[in-house]
């Protein structure tokens, strides 16, 4: 995991699951990437991600098992908007806000943060050299 920083902040367009996805998957938080002011961003990262023989999965009690995505309360606005940091294990592992952020290390079990999160499932094997060799696809 290469933690990637958002390129933008903001409580209603903000790219922090796109700069987690990029930071869980090492490659940079590039604007061609998928985000989530298209209706259809869970399906674009769908498309993109199975270049990688990947899948990612919301779920409300997510596993917490290796690197994954959770959902929490914005550090940054008080509107209830919720913000994207990577998780490892029960651990923060990195936050990728330009502001506030939660800290590195911080176990996150049992505190009644975590809203959901996105774990990745491999789905073809054969498409991991994408991976590997760090291949960008854009949309």
């Amino acid at each position: 995991m290469i933690g990637q920083k958002q390129l933008i902040q903001s409580n209603v367009d903000g790219d922090c699951l796109r700069a987690c996805i990029a930071s869980i998957l090492e490659l940079p938080n590039l604007e061609t990437m998928p985000h989530i002011t298209s209706p259809q961003w869970p399906a674009l990262w769908d498309n993109y991600l199975e270049h990688f023989g990947l899948w990612m999965c919301y779920d409300t009690s997510p596993r917490w098992v290796g690197y994954w995505i959770a959902s929490v309360p914005s550090l940054n606005y008080d509107d209830g908007t919720t913000h994207a940091i990577v998780m490892h294990e029960d651990k923060v592992a990195f936050d990728p806000s330009l502001g506030k952020r939660y800290r590195k290390g911080t176990n996150m079990l049992g505190k009644d943060l975590v809203r959901g999160g996105y774990n990745f499932y491999a789905i073809d094997v054969s498409q991991f050299p994408n991976l590997l060799n760090r291949k960008v696809f854009n949309q």
